[in-house]
């Protein structure tokens, strides 16, 4: 085995045939002190992932492993908020926000003086406007999101494959209604209210996504959905039913896939996962039961605590 910094790297015999290569040669981030660990030579190296696990595949007789450290940069005034970063490594975008002109999204090259970011979206909207911006989990495409207050918001996409400069395409504007987007591979999928006080969520056609063209995965039903995520080619969805939270899993053609047996009933949130892996960790507390993180393997649909807190009280000896 191989220790660089806080990195160990063991050796295989082999990469599962289900894994996917990653864009980029970066192995790990560190989010606080703003390194990373990386291969130096692009093309002696590829780098897969399957799970959550990252296989490193070295394509040439030797390849080395660099720890980079950023130099310090000058943030003029301002608020900063909402980095997100490529998969490769060499930029990230970010919303600097002006009380008096409101935020405008901005992209960083890595390595490249903070002049030189480019103003990516936000002209024309206000201070009263919220912005946020997230690169998809390939790395092809930016949302962006504009927020009017409480009462609807808006999307927009732009192709990231033809770099920062490139158009952005209006996905919904301009409609009295709320709308979540996510990513799932090259299929954008959306949450919404519009027409569906309870919720739906549709898939939307990039290449034409006026409303009449969407496609609806989960209809409206007697549940409000709560919120969704998309892992292990699945649409796992939040509804509430009866004040107490449910999982159900949906293929993206609304094929109806089962559900995720709950701890009990309580409410569940905070939910997290990937397009790429068959995993999915969420939040779920009740009475009787402290906030605990729980981790879900979407292929066997089995539901185990992967963190709780350690408090003096036996929740499994209370009847709920």
């Amino acid at each position: 085995m191989w220790r660089h910094g806080d990195v160990l790297i063991a050796p295989t015999t082999s990469i599962p045939a289900a894994a996917s290569m990653r864009p980029g040669t970066v192995l790990a981030y560190g989010e606080i002190t703003g390194h990373s660990h990386r291969v130096h030579d692009p093309q002696s190296a590829e780098v897969w992932e399957q799970g959550g696990v990252l296989f490193l595949k070295v394509v040439a007789d030797t390849a080395r492993i660099v720890h980079e450290e950023h130099q310090p940069i000058t943030l003029p005034r301002g608020l900063y908020r909402g980095v997100s970063l490529q998969p490769d490594g060499s930029g990230f975008y970010y919303s600097a926000q002006n009380r008096q002109t409101g935020i405008r999204v901005r992209y960083h090259a890595m390595g490249t003086p903070l002049e030189k970011d480019v103003e990516v979206f936000g002209a024309g909207y206000g201070p009263s406007q919220w912005i946020g911006a997230d690169v998809a989990e390939n790395g092809k495409h930016l949302l962006l999101t504009v927020q009017h207050g409480w009462a609807r918001n808006e999307v927009f996409v732009q192709d990231l494959r033809s770099g920062p400069g490139a158009p952005v395409r209006t996905i919904v504007k301009d409609v009295e209604a709320h709308f979540r987007p996510q990513f799932a591979g090259d299929r954008l999928i959306l949450q919404t209210d519009w027409k569906a006080p309870r919720w739906r969520i549709v898939e939307v056609d990039l290449a034409d996504p006026s409303p009449a063209r969407w496609r609806e995965i989960v209809p409206e039903g007697p549940d409000t959905i709560e919120g969704f995520v998309l892992a292990g080619g699945m649409v796992a969805v939040h509804a509430l039913h009866d004040v107490a939270s449910q999982v159900r899993l949906y293929s993206l053609d609304g094929a109806a896939l089962g559900e995720l047996a709950m701890p009990g009933p309580g409410s569940a949130g905070s939910f997290q996962a990937r397009w790429s892996d068959d995993e999915a960790f969420f939040d779920f507390n009740s009475y009787t039961t402290p906030r605990t993180t729980y981790r879900a393997d979407l292929k066997t649909r089995k539901v185990a605590p992967w963190w709780r807190p350690e408090v003096p009280f036996d929740s499994a000896s209370s009847r709920q």
